[in-house]
C-alpha cells in the first residue's frame, strides 16, 4: 500500500513539473508572438480606429420609443435639458445608481425630461421599475436599428448616460455615477443659465 502511494506522488510531482515547465515555455512563446503581433500592427497599421460618428440632434428626435403604458413617442425638443441613460434589467451598475436618478428626478423633472432607455421588452421593464417603485420615465428602443448612429458607437456599454441641450451633448458617462450629486445640480444650473 506505501509503495502506491509513494508511485502516485511521485508520478503527481512529475505531472506537475512537467506542466509547469510546459506553462512557462507557453508564457515565453506567447511572449514573442504578442511582440511580433505589435510589430506587424505598428508596421501595417492593423487596426485602425474609427472616429466617432457625429452626433446629430434631429436623428434623436425621430428615435421611436416605448413607454411603459406601450404608447409610441419621440424625445422631446424643447428648452428642458434632456437626460438619456441607457440601461437594462440584468445590469448591477445601472440598478446601482437608479436611486441617485429617482432623487434628480424627483427634484429637477421641472426643467429636465428623463428618458431612461433599455432595449429589453417594455413589459419586463415595467415590472422591474414596478417592483423597485421607481417613477421616472422608462422606455424601450424598440432595437439597435432603431438608435442613432452616434449612440451605436460605444459598443454598447451600460448605463451610459448622456445629457442634452440646444441639441448639444452637454455632459457624457459611461458607468454608474452619483446623478442626485451637487456637480449634476451645478452643471443644470449652469447648463440653463
Amino acid at each position: 500500500m506505501k509503495q502506491k502511494i509513494i508511485i502516485y506522488s511521485l508520478g503527481l510531482v512529475t505531472g506537475l513539473l512537467v506542466w509547469f515547465a510546459y506553462d512557462r515555455y507557453e508564457s515565453y512563446s506567447n511572449t514573442a508572438s504578442i511582440e511580433e503581433f505589435y510589430k506587424d500592427y505598428e508596421k501595417n497599421e492593423f487596426m485602425v480606429e474609427e472616429k466617432a460618428p457625429e452626433f446629430i440632434a434631429s436623428d434623436l428626435y425621430k428615435m421611436k420609443l416605448t413607454s411603459l403604458d406601450k404608447k409610441e413617442t419621440n424625445i422631446k425638443k424643447g428648452k428642458k435639458i434632456v437626460f438619456i441613460n441607457f440601461w437594462a434589467t440584468w445590469c448591477k451598475p445601472c440598478i446601482d445608481e437608479m436611486p441617485s436618478i429617482q432623487r434628480l428626478y424627483d427634484r429637477s423633472n421641472e426643467n429636465v425630461d428623463f428618458y431612461l432607455l433599455t432595449y429589453e421588452d417594455i413589459d419586463k421593464a415595467k415590472e422591474f421599475i414596478n417592483k423597485k417603485g421607481f417613477s421616472f420615465p422608462v422606455y424601450s428602443f424598440n432595437g439597435k436599428s432603431n438608435l442613432p448612429e452616434y449612440f451605436q458607437y460605444n459598443g454598447g456599454s451600460i448605463p451610459d448616460t448622456y445629457i442634452i441641450h440646444n441639441d448639444k451633448i452637454q455632459f457624457h458617462h459611461v458607468g454608474a455615477a452619483p446623478w442626485d450629486s451637487k456637480k449634476v445640480d451645478s452643471l443644470f444650473t449652469k447648463i440653463l443659465k
